[in-house]
């Protein structure tokens, strides 16, 4: 399952799409976040939702360090069942919060590198001669505490993949033969099937 950007509508998209899976017999996902620059947060916390059961989605903390927890909402689609996240170095933001989630609530492993670090709430400031200002007013901390803004999130498995290798997507990946895909130079994706056969 592979999600692009955290554009308005994704949350219902990814629960139609994650029990429509359940209901064709899935019992194991790979969630691709790889070059996902983010989004709407509301949307991050909808697709959070959807594999963490209960808990936070991220925490928040302003400038005077007060910290407040983003609870996920209830009624996930794929809560119980094995999954795996891939994420690079373009996974940023919203793609962030969900990853870091999913790590930290110990549904799933992170395959393939580090993320690009972005993790902040810009507030817009309206100047007099009609000009505005954006400053960061929060930032943002996985569910557990983990710091996003220049940090980035660690893979549990890290798996480096060449500029020049095109990442497999749905699409391609649909009418691939099992020996097509075993042939297939996205390392990443290979690793995360593993991990998941490994678990079955």
């Amino acid at each position: 399952m592979r999600l692009e950007q955290f554009a308005t509508g994704a949350t219902r998209a990814m629960k139609a799409a994650l029990e429509a899976a359940r209901r064709d017999g899935a019992t194991a996902l790979v969630l691709d976040l790889r070059a996902n620059p983010g989004g709407y947060v509301n949307e991050a916390i909808g697709i959070t939702s959807q594999f963490v059961g209960d808990g936070a989605a991220y925490r928040t903390i302003d400038r005077s360090g007060v910290e407040k927890e983003v609870p996920v909402e209830p009624g996930g689609a794929w809560t119980d069942l094995p999954l795996i996240v891939l994420a690079d170095g373009d996974s940023a933001s919203s793609a962030e919060i969900v990853t870091g989630a999913i790590q930290d609530a110990g549904r799933g492993r992170m395959v393939g590198e580090m993320t690009f670090g972005t993790g902040t709430v810009l507030g817009r400031f309206d100047l007099s001669d009609g000009s505005s200002l954006r400053i960061g007013v929060e930032r943002w901390l996985t569910r557990g505490g983990r710091p996003i803004w220049h940090e980035g999130l660690r893979p549990d498995v890290t798996v480096e993949l060449a500029d020049d290798v095109a990442l497999a997507r749905p699409d391609d990946l649909r009418d691939m033969t099992a020996a097509e895909l075993a042939a297939s130079s996205d390392a990443q994706l290979l690793e995360a099937l593993e991990l998941l056969n490994g678990e079955g």
